[in-house]
């Protein structure tokens, strides 16, 4: 989901709703991030992975412009890898 300027409280609950499918699962949460090609926030059910080469395969596989490592607060952008 993308919203022009800054995510409010109502656009994350209604994310929530729209995807309490996925995000009721275990290994799934909610990444978000401004969009710097764009100039949109964007939010999106992130899949959890405890290896960075799965982590970096599935990104590639959802043609995700990055991934970021929570342990480490990195982001890498997929030409990197």
């Amino acid at each position: 989901m993308t919203v022009d300027g800054k995510l409010t409280p109502e656009d994350l609950r209604r994310f929530k709703t729209l995807n309490a499918d996925l995000l009721n699962k275990e290994g799934y949460g909610i990444g978000t991030w401004l969009d710097k090609d764009t100039g949109k926030s964007v939010l999106d059910v992130a899949k959890l992975f405890d290896d960075k080469k799965q982590a970096v395969t599935a990104g590639k596989l959802a043609n995700q412009k990055a991934i970021y490592h929570l342990a480490a607060k990195a982001r890498f952008r997929q030409a990197e890898q």
